[in-house]
């Protein structure tokens, strides 16, 4: 996939060197732009292998993120790649799929003055939280609307609950996604605050691209345009010797970069509906790849 070697030709080039809460210095680069179309085939990287566990773990999140749950305890049995931010029960402060799912809303979704609102309906009834507070399946709106209402210029996805962020171990990164019907093709566009480009960001690509297949499937819509924004496009740097050397990625991402990439592979999809895909539901045909190079992940 050429459009994800030129990130990494981009930030090896002209990332400026930048610390950060993990004590792994990065190559960082202001707000790359991405864009697939996918009918010119799945974007899950072909110059280094993404098969097997990581295959396996991407859909098991997103069957995850889906689920709304707001643990791990289920998707942990599938994979570890969340076990270092969950607590010992499998608790998480911030779980995309809870938000997704279930996002929280105050006063009926009112721009009331929160102290008028409190004084009249809360402490006038004696309740011990404010009247009107819920959760909002974000998600399952923007499907019943995707079949309903295609035209809709609205069908916005958040993950990013201020107060949640402000206080969480690790707020979301990829943080928000709208889709939107152009010529009875849905797409998708996302935008990602911070972008672990060796590790984290094939991941994230295809996970969305994977996203986009099965809300298209069930709207009865062809897949479309995935595009993304990162952020701070990242790359883990230490210079050789230094006691950070294991985080490295730089010399990864020049391997990479010289690696001719294959014809990108395909996505079956079986099953359904959309909330309650398996794991069995999802085929990758035809995906040819380079061999894996291993790094280690800077928590």
């Amino acid at each position: 996939m050429k459009a994800y070697l030129d990130i990494l030709r981009t930030v090896l080039a002209d990332g400026v060197l930048k610390p950060n809460r993990t004590g792994v210095d990065t190559l960082a680069y202001f707000a790359y732009p991405f864009r697939h179309d996918l009918a010119d085939g799945f974007p899950l990287l072909t110059t280094k292998d993404m098969s097997g566990p990581l295959w396996n773990s991407m859909i098991h999140e997103l069957l995850w993120f889906i689920s709304g749950e707001n643990h791990i305890r289920n998707f942990r049995e599938k994979s570890k790649i969340w076990n270092a931010w969950a607590d010992e029960d499998g608790g998480l402060e911030t779980a995309y799929g809870w938000y997704w799912r279930n996002y929280p809303y105050a006063y009926n979704g009112e721009m009331s003055n929160p102290d008028e609102v409190m004084q009249k309906d809360w402490l006038a009834q004696g309740c011990d939280q404010p009247m009107g507070t819920g959760h909002f399946d974000q998600l399952g709106w923007v499907v019943d609307q995707l079949k309903n209402n295609p035209t809709n210029r609205r069908l916005v996805v958040l993950a990013w609950e201020p107060y949640n962020a402000h206080k969480s171990k690790l707020p979301p990164c990829h943080f928000a996604y709208v889709l939107n019907v152009m010529d009875g093709r849905l797409c998708l566009h996302m935008t990602q605050r911070s972008c672990d480009l060796f590790l984290g960001v094939p991941f994230n690509i295809a996970s969305y691209a994977l996203l986009l297949h099965v809300l298209a499937r069930e709207a009865n819509l062809d897949p479309g345009i995935l595009s993304i924004v990162f952020v701070d496009a990242h790359i883990y740097y230490a210079e050789t010797g230094s006691k950070m050397e294991e985080f490295d990625h730089s010399k990864a991402c020049m391997e990479q970069v010289t690696r001719e990439p294959y014809t990108l592979p395909q996505i079956k999809i079986s099953g359904g509906p959309w909330d309650q895909h398996k794991f069995e539901d999802f085929e990758l045909v035809n995906y040819r790849c380079h061999p894996r190079i291993k790094a280690k992940v800077a928590v």
